[in-house]
């Protein structure tokens, strides 16, 4: 004997339902910083490795179909770019600028965040920008950031 028919919206407020239910089992899973082996590579690598890195972890960390856990670790591998970028002669996150004009709005967020501390005006309106672009998940992550700094909780150092 079969059920009575599902109907469309059924099917997708099930499909939801699972996506929602299999966020919170990524969320649940704890993610290493990276390995010392990947961290001593990040060190040797010259600065425009860095950013070529950097720009293809943060277009993969804006595609909405990866996975949290998954795009918790780019979030670590590109913050441990940045701090290798930071602690180059000079502040190398500079060599983050051009991305401010990236195509893709993961990249430019990516970097206006990198470079808040040097660069505040410029960094604020291209996170303004990437937020009214509605382009998730880019711009959920820059409307929240914006209002962290509007809040005083997140100082950019």
């Amino acid at each position: 004997m079969t059920g009575p028919p599902v109907s469309r919206s059924d099917e997708l407020k099930v499909y939801v339902n699972e996506l929602i239910e299999q966020s919170r089992l990524d969320d649940e899973i704890e993610v290493p910083a990276p390995s010392p082996s990947v961290l001593a590579r990040i060190r040797k690598a010259t600065t425009s490795a860095l950013i070529e890195r950097f720009i293809a972890l943060a277009m993969k960390q804006n595609d909405e179909t990866v996975r949290s856990s998954e795009r918790k670790k780019l979030y670590y591998l590109a913050g441990a770019i940045e701090a290798e970028l930071k602690s180059r002669d000079g502040d190398q996150r500079r060599a983050l600028r051009p991305l401010l004009k990236h195509a893709d709005p993961g990249v430019r967020l990516r970097a206006a965040s990198a470079l808040l501390a040097l660069d505040r005006r410029n960094a604020v309106a291209v996170l303004e920008q990437v937020r009214d672009e509605e382009d998730f998940p880019a711009d959920a992550q820059a409307r929240g950031l914006l209002l962290a700094m509007s809040e005083g909780r997140y100082r950019p150092d």
